[in-house]
Formats: C-alpha cells, sequence, structure tokens
C-alpha cells in the first residue's frame, strides 16, 4: 500500500510494509525459479553446448536456434501457397484428402454469414472420425478403455523426429539457413545421446531441432519460410494417413485404432500373433517415405479423447496428457 512516488522519507509502518513486500517478491521469485528450472537450464544447455555468449539469455530460444543455424532472412518470399507434395505418397483410397489441400483454399473460407472459418476437412480414416486443418491432423475413440488381457496388443508407432527428418529428407529445411549440413548433424548428434539415454545431454539439440519448424512461420525471424512451414505439417498429415491406407487394407476390422494425430499413432491388434506382420507393413511404408517409426507396447490406456489420455506402457511408464 505504500505509494512509490512518495517524496518524504517513509514511517516505521511503512518500512515494515515495503520489507515485507521485498522479501515477499523474492520468495515468490525463488518459487517461480525452483517450478521453471527445467526451462532455465535448457537455454543454459543452449548456450554452453553451442558456445554462445552469455548475453543470449536474453533472447528466446527460437531466437537463440536460428542464431545457432547462422540464419540469414531471404527477402521476397511470395510463395506462400505454392507448396507440393511428398513424391513418395501414396493415399489409395484417401486421395482425396489430397486434394482437399491442393485446391489452396484450406486455410480459410467465408461462411453464408460472412464469417471466416477455418476450412477444415472432416472425414473418416480407418473408420475414426478424422478431422484434418493447417495444424495437423486427429482423430480418437472417445471414452475408451481397453488393455491387453483377451490376447490382443496395444501398439504406439511414433515417427522419430518427424518435422525435422521431413525437412531433411524432403528438402524443406528454411531456406534461410546457409549450410544445411549444420542441422543434419544436430539431428544426428541429438539421436545418438537419445539412443545411449542421455536425455539432459539430448536436450538442447531437441530444442534446435523442434525450434526451426516453428520459426519458418514466424515473420519476424530469420529463418521465416511460409511455403516450406506450410509444407512440413501437409506433408506429415498426408504421409501418416499414407500408412493407415496400409494398415487398413492389411487387417481391416482385425484392428482397431485406437487414436492417431500427425506424428504418432496407437493400434488395438486384436491378436497379438499379427504383431510380426504388423511391422512388416510399417517397415515396407518407412524405407518408402524415408521416415523412420519407433514402437512401443501399451498395456492399457484410458482415454476420453485425443488430447486426454493416460496410457500404461511395458515396465509401467505412463504417459499422461491433458487434464
Amino acid at each position: 500500500n505504500v505509494d512509490f512516488n512518495l517524496q518524504r522519507k517513509l514511517t516505521k509502518e511503512e518500512m515494515e510494509e515495503t520489507i515485507s513486500y521485498n522479501i515477499h517478491d523474492v520468495e515468490q521469485t525463488i518459487k517461480l525459479f525452483e517450478l521453471t528450472k527445467d526451462d532455465f537450464n535448457a537455454h543454459v544447455g543452449l548456450i554452453t553446448t553451442f558456445n554462445l555468449p552469455l548475453t543470449s539469455f536474453s533472447k528466446t530460444k527460437a531466437r537463440l536456434s536460428a542464431t545457432i543455424l547462422d540464419g540469414e532472412r531471404v527477402h521476397g518470399l511470395d510463395d506462400e501457397m505454392d507448396y507440393d507434395f511428398p513424391d513418395t505418397l501414396d493415399l489409395g483410397k484417401y486421395e482425396y484428402v489430397k486434394e482437399h489441400f491442393d485446391t489452396k483454399r484450406y486455410l480459410t473460407y467465408v461462411n453464408e454469414k460472412g464469417t471466416t472459418k477455418k476450412n477444415q476437412l472432416e472425414t473418416e480414416v480407418y473408420g475414426l472420425k478424422s478431422l484434418y486443418g493447417f495444424g495437423g491432423f486427429h482423430g480418437a475413440l472417445e471414452k475408451y478403455y481397453t488393455d491387453n488381457t483377451d490376447g490382443s496388443l496395444i501398439v504406439h508407432s511414433d515417427i522419430a523426429s518427424l518435422y525435422p527428418s521431413i525437412m531433411i529428407q524432403y528438402g524443406l529445411l528454411s531456406r534461410g539457413v546457409k549450410d544445411p549440413s549444420k542441422y543434419t548433424d544436430i539431428l544426428n548428434k541429438r539421436l545418438e545421446l537419445k539412443h545411449q539415454g542421455k536425455k539432459k545431454e539430448q536436450a538442447p539439440y531437441k530444442i534446435v531441432l523442434n525450434s526451426t519448424y516453428g520459426i519458418t512461420l514466424d515473420k519476424y525471424s530469420s529463418l521465416y519460410d511460409p511455403k516450406h512451414g506450410r509444407s512440413i505439417c501437409i506433408y506429415g498429415q498426408l504421409l501418416m494417413t499414407d500408412l493407415l491406407d496400409k494398415l487398413e487394407d492389411e487387417f481391416g476390422d482385425r484392428c482397431i485404432p485406437i487414436q492417431y494425430n500427425t506424428d504418432g499413432i496407437i493400434m488395438k491388434l486384436l491378436d497379438k500373433n499379427d504383431f510380426p506382420r504388423y511391422m512388416e507393413v510399417c517397415e515396407k511404408w518407412s524405407k518408402r517415405v524415408r521416415l523412420n517409426l519407433e514402437h512401443d507396447i501399451i498395456e492399457k490406456i484410458y482415454q476420453l479423447n485425443v488430447n486426454m489420455y493416460v496410457a500404461v506402457f511395458e515396465g509401467g511408464k505412463l504417459e499422461r496428457k491433458g487434464k
């Protein structure tokens, strides 16, 4: 309650209140630091790993990533909607999904009330209600629980480093990156540390890899490249749809899709003996589209929707998402 602009000495009571105020301020700052220490350590990791000056603390992790990759602004990029599609794509019965994006109208449309809306595609993929949009796609069974006690097998298949892999494999790294091999080296180093189980050491590399996609759509970044940014997300959705098409052709109603999104799927094989064939289908797809799948077994899953679930993996590891 003490006015900061008082032009006189504080009374004893005002002094005590000011001291109490400042002590409380420092205590809460310490508490906030404890709650966000991982974020601080990530910043430290970026600065120390890539030998950046301490003044880099004032920059966001996205800006630091652009600096690490020697980002240089490319001006005059007016080809945002000139995206194309993966040359490895085979959508089968879901070719119409590609046609939705090919209209170049998927970003927004004006409805009969004159209101601008996102032009998303609602459809069914492998029996699940699915939604495609600029930010990705997803589908999920709602209010669903299952486990493996009936002789089935729940498999979680995830594309390793999806957006970084697409950027490298399909030449979609921002055109502002002067030396693309540097990005490839960072990805390889991160995967090496990941396979060694060095979670802390791989964190700075992961930040650079994941930030690079986001800043292609940040008009204030030196790596701004909206055409490539849009392409990366579209490629991810279509390639995952491609995989679902192949799994549906092979397994049909012998498999239940529990959920999927742009970078991963959770599938329930009703007969666990189908797992080797499931792996063969996935491996064939991986070789064709040049993306690597990583597989884990889930023992049981409690799912409200794609954004809220708890999955219990083999060994007891929990994955919790949403509230």
